[in-house]
C-alpha cells in the first residue's frame, strides 16, 4: 500500500487527473489562484495538472 495522507483539513478539495499523476488540490487554493493572490507557478507540479483543468474547462465551449 502506499503512503496514506490526512487530507481531512484540505476540504473541500478537487482531485485531478494530471498527466503524469493525480492532484488534490483544496479549493480554496484555487480560489487564491483565480482572485490573483496566488500565482499558479507557486504550486508544485502545476505544469502537470494545469492542462487537465484547462480542458475541462473548455469542454462547456466545445460546439
Amino acid at each position: 500500500m502506499g503512503n496514506v495522507t490526512d487530507i481531512s483539513e484540505q476540504r473541500p478539495h478537487l482531485t485531478v487527473q494530471g498527466k503524469e499523476a493525480v492532484h488534490i488540490l483544496p479549493v480554496s487554493l484555487i480560489r487564491d489562484v483565480a482572485e490573483g493572490k496566488k500565482c499558479i507557478t507557486e504550486i508544485d507540479y502545476w505544469e502537470d495538472f494545469l492542462p487537465a483543468i484547462l480542458s475541462d474547462y473548455l469542454k462547456g465551449f466545445d460546439p
